[in-house]
């Protein structure tokens, strides 16, 4: 379910709400949220969606780069939903949903802190191929820099279910 702009009391509530332990600000107050949805974080230049599980709503995702040929995301779910397997859900439903509706996207590139060790077994999960190793490239929220991962799936990957390693050596 696509986020809009009618859902900005909503979308700046459920931010408000929770923990993001792997995001720059971990914490949102309901002003701080309200500010970044008011600049049309969700929407201006991106597509986010509601995740949705049994009626409620669990996630977000958030799409963007996406005049790029390699689109970037965002994927949050709230902590009492985390590691029930709607990662790897969310990424198949991402992939169908860029690689069919933009024949442009040639790849998807996420990344995560190394230490969020359930988001690199998603993209492990989904397929997704290891491609980068970003030293002190994150900050966390007491300014330390952490490393971070990037991984990304090939539209010919996705198409055929295959997973290309990386020639490292190339």
């Amino acid at each position: 379910m696509r986020i809009v702009p009618a859902d900005a009391v909503a979308i700046a509530a459920w931010l408000a709400s929770d923990r993001w332990p792997y995001h720059v600000n971990t914490e949102q107050t309901p002003e701080s949220a309200r500010a970044v949805v008011d600049k049309g974080y969700f929407w201006d230049e991106v597509e986010s969606f509601w995740i949705v599980d049994d009626d409620e709503r669990v996630g977000v995702l958030r799409l963007f780069d996406l005049e790029d040929p390699t689109p970037m995301f965002d994927l949050r779910f709230q902590t009492r939903h985390r590691g029930r397997g709607l990662g790897p859900q969310a990424l198949a439903w991402m992939a169908d949903y860029l690689f069919e509706g933009r024949s442009t996207v040639r790849r998807i590139e996420g990344h995560t802190r190394c230490d969020n060790k359930a988001m690199r077994r998603v993209f492990e999960k989904s397929g997704w191929v290891k491609e980068g190793h970003h030293r002190r490239a994150w900050p966390d929220k007491e300014g330390t820099w952490r490393d971070s991962t990037a991984y990304a799936i090939l539209r010919d990957d996705w198409e055929t279910g295959t997973v290309t390693p990386v020639d490292w050596d190339g």
